[in-house]
């Protein structure tokens, strides 16, 4: 290794190490602070607020609500996403700019407004509940609301466009030469999906599912609203909520905190634990390295 190489390697660790650092010490100081809030606002300390936490039987409802609303997240999305990346990625390329800027700009409105757009459609008297009346389906106006339904279904409006673009970012604009020389070959559409398609954006999808298990993980403002934040819709974001601001019961508060970090980190591991995706992150740093 000469002076020019291990110059620029010191220089890239400085450039990575300098934003890392600064992650680190912005996630570590208050994680620390919650542990230190969980066990200075109790009488029977920290090991006690966990121990009654992982033994209640409501903490434990809602902590496996929230991992199976997020799973099911992640498989809803994924269900969508492929064929409007399908769409995009074999588009033309100016039709293909357009949707893809399409995806990009639903991205910034807010979560709120969009949940709120869905209450609107979700309700007794809005468009869904109309039309299925109006098709046969109920002989009367349903709502739609405060169910697991209405969190998964907007959960995954909100996720959708996090994983289309996963999925995109692991092809590029190879797709369309993909198709062209699958045709070529005589390929069917079918075919071609099962062998080039999906395993060609396999690497996207398993990047985007982890994106969206993650961020799902810690939703509050969705499953407040459509569910309303009760009994089967009840995740755990909003149980933090409910027991700093409503009953200022800081220590469990600050636990449960923690527990999500747990469960975040722990899904994390268990993703990097499956073999398709430690050889993916595997081939990244060989790549970065290289």
């Amino acid at each position: 290794m000469n002076y020019n190489e291990a110059h620029r390697r010191d220089r890239r660790r400085f450039w990575v190490g300098v934003p890392l650092a600064w992650i680190m010490f912005g996630l570590g100081l208050p994680v620390l602070e919650l542990a230190r809030v969980s066990a200075a606002s109790s009488d029977h300390g920290w090991f006690e607020v966990f121990r009654h936490i992982t033994t209640t039987e409501l903490y434990q409802r809602v902590l496996l609500n929230t991992v199976w609303i997020s799973l099911q997240v992640v498989f809803f999305t994924a269900l969508v996403a492929y064929p409007i990346a399908y769409v995009v990625g074999h588009a033309a390329e100016r039709a293909g700019r357009l949707l893809f800027f399409a995806i990009i700009s639903s991205m910034w409105i807010s979560i709120l407004i969009r949940t709120y757009a869905w209450t609107v459609l979700l309700q007794r008297t809005g468009p869904i509940s109309n039309a299925l009346v109006s098709l046969g389906v109920f002989n009367e106006l349903q709502s739609f609301m405060h169910s697991r339904f209405a969190v998964v279904l907007g959960m995954t409006h909100i996720m959708t466009p996090y994983m289309v673009v996963s999925i995109l970012s692991a092809s590029g604009k190879r797709l369309s030469e993909f198709s062209y020389i699958s045709r070529v070959f005589g390929a069917t559409t079918f075919l071609y999906l099962v062998r080039v398609f999906i395993p060609q954006t396999m690497r996207g999808a398993i990047a985007g599912s982890g994106l969206v298990l993650l961020l799902s993980l810690g939703f509050y403002i969705t499953p407040e609203l459509l569910g309303g934040g009760k009994g089967e819709t009840m995740m755990i974001a909003v149980l933090i909520d409910e027991q700093i601001s409503t009953l200022g019961n800081w220590s469990t508060g600050a636990a449960l905190s923690l527990l999500l970090i747990g469960t975040v980190v722990s899904a994390l591991l268990a993703m990097y634990s499956v073999p398709a995706v430690r050889r993916y992150v595997d081939r990244l740093g060989h790549h970065d390295k290289s």
